[in-house]
């Protein structure tokens, strides 16, 4: 096949799929609204790729102690269970 016929169907094929990728998000839009859609579709990507939205360890300096020092060995005690996890498997 000449390098311009592959081009030119390769061209296409994206085409095609941009244009379908297109209808489907217009059809979520309309099912859910623009803003629901949008959360739905971050949902996705945040559960797809592991993304953590809640941290390990949880800083705060109420109470008289120093929120630091606590979340510094909040951390330690994080990593220590993890290398613990690690050697038992």
């Amino acid at each position: 096949m000449p390098p311009r016929l592959k081009a030119g169907g390769d061209a296409e094929a994206t085409r095609f799929e941009v244009l379908g990728e297109a209808e489907a998000y217009r059809a979520g839009v309309e099912s859910l609204g623009a803003q629901g859609y949008t959360v739905m579709q971050l949902m996705q990507i945040v559960g797809e790729r592991n993304v953590r939205i809640v941290p390990d360890v949880a800083v705060s300096g109420n109470g008289g102690s120093t929120g630091l020092v606590d979340g510094l060995l909040g951390l330690m005690v994080r990593d220590q269970s993890t290398k613990q996890n690690a050697k038992g498997d």
